[in-house]
């Protein structure tokens, strides 16, 4: 479960985004990001039981600062 899909985008940026998910809940990836270009996240808040920011495949220019994440495995 996504809580955010970017899926073929472009030129997209996110930013005070706060996402929250029990500790324990399993597969709630906060942010999930596949076959787009020029995503920005900054600013944000995740905390969600699995990854922050999933990185999918296609994704190229993709910057990601200031973003807080816990206590799920992060950003890959």
């Amino acid at each position: 479960m996504f809580h955010i899909g970017i899926n073929g985008c472009n030129n997209v940026q996110l930013e005070g985004v706060h996402i929250r998910a029990p500790a324990n809940s399993p597969n709630t990836d906060g942010i999930h990001i596949q076959f787009s270009n020029n995503i920005a996240i900054s600013g944000s808040t995740i905390s969600t039981g699995d990854d922050c920011i999933s990185i999918g495949p296609g994704t190229h220019h993709l910057r990601v600062e200031y973003v807080r994440c816990g206590p799920g495995h992060g950003i890959r």
